[in-house]
């Protein structure tokens, strides 16, 4: 695999870790009116997951061509 496409799974990987903790810890506080969580934040983490995985599908892509 190329250096470069390497480095860009490494980092989107990584943030894709730190987006899943968040996610976790809003699950754990519990907010009036929530089912338990904080569900905005649950959004936006489910969001960037959305995108992470969205970006780490073309940079594959770019590899295979």
């Amino acid at each position: 695999m190329n250096q470069a496409l390497h480095e860009k799974l490494r980092e989107l990987f990584g943030e894709a870790r730190s987006v899943a903790i968040a996610a976790i810890d809003a699950l754990e506080l519990p907010k009036k009116g929530s089912l338990g969580g904080d569900d905005a934040a649950l959004s936006e983490a489910t969001l960037r997951l959305q995108q992470i995985t969205a970006e780490i599908t073309a940079v594959q892509d770019s590899e295979a061509r």
